[in-house]
């Protein structure tokens, strides 16, 4: 299968490595000049071009039918989403927004477990480095992410939203912002100047009766606290014994043991869902 690849920058660059590994994939050798990666018909195109240029670079791919995968966010404006919307359902050629993290292990295992759980009280997510871009602000950098996910959550479209930033509004650096879907306020936190990377979601519960306590043994963080929770963690994570052998307290039931995951395998975003059951802890 040969495919194109718009846009080889820091991101474009991950992806054309990533590509790379596959053995069924051939990768075109222009990227930059449209008409002629047009003219090659590739089977599936794939843009990491400035955010802001998105929806020009996408649609003539799209217009002549050819799948295109685009990076977050989709477009910075209003128009150029419905134009792509456009073009994608004039054309039928699939269309997929590159939101990674719907893939994360740690996401896609709170997802499943939540109907276990009770009803969720609100959302509380954060996504902050510092590494300022200069093509849009921080709220199309990192709140796509947050969104995406909590859209899946709930698989719904928020109904009301409010933002406050820092900077000027087409390129906030530092941002909060809550949105509501399905009656549950999602709170979002994103900055690009912090002196912390960090990526995080907390789902507070409706059952919720006691803080998870988190420790630190080591190397290794505690990732999951409950006997009942931490074995169908198991084949989910391959979770392993500190490096200690010990836990992190004694026991009793009103502090269950923790269960330690190793560095290297822990999942790219810690995930906190906050229940007297299935408490996720790592910090």
């Amino acid at each position: 299968m040969r495919v194109a690849v718009i846009g080889r920058g820091t991101w474009g660059g991950k992806i054309v490595r990533t590509l790379a590994t596959m053995r069924d994939v051939e990768l075109t050798n222009e990227s930059k000049n449209l008409d002629v990666v047009l003219r090659h018909r590739p089977a599936g195109v794939l843009i990491a071009t400035p955010s802001e240029t998105h929806a020009e670079v996408a649609i003539p791919f799209i217009d002549a039918g050819i799948p295109t995968f685009i990076e977050k966010p989709m477009a910075t404006t209003v128009a150029d989403a419905s134009r792509i919307r456009e073009a994608a359902l004039r054309s039928g050629a699939p269309v997929v927004v590159g939101h990674v993290h719907l893939f994360n292990p740690a996401f896609q295992a709170a997802k499943k477990l939540l109907p276990e759980v009770g009803a969720v009280q609100a959302v509380f997510w954060e996504g902050m480095n510092n590494h300022p871009r200069t093509d849009s602000s921080v709220l199309w950098d990192w709140f796509p992410h947050g969104l995406s996910m909590a859209q899946s959550l709930f698989n719904a479209n928020p109904v009301s939203a409010q933002a406050w930033g820092v900077g000027e509004a087409s390129g906030f650096e530092s941002a909060i912002a809550k949105f509501v879907i399905t009656g549950v306020p999602f709170i979002a936190n994103a900055s690009w100047v912090s002196p912390l990377k960090r990526h995080r979601m907390t789902i507070p519960m409706s059952d919720n009766t006691r803080p998870c306590k988190m420790r630190r043994a080591g190397n290794a963080r505690p990732v999951a606290m409950g006997t009942t929770s931490a074995k169908c963690l198991l084949p989910l994570w391959g979770l392993a014994s500190s490096p200690t052998g010990q836990r992190s307290s004694s026991p009793t039931p009103a502090d269950p043991p923790c269960v330690w995951l190793d560095d290297e395998s822990l999942p790219p975003m810690p995930l906190t869902v906050l229940n007297n059951r299935v408490p996720f802890c790592n910090e």
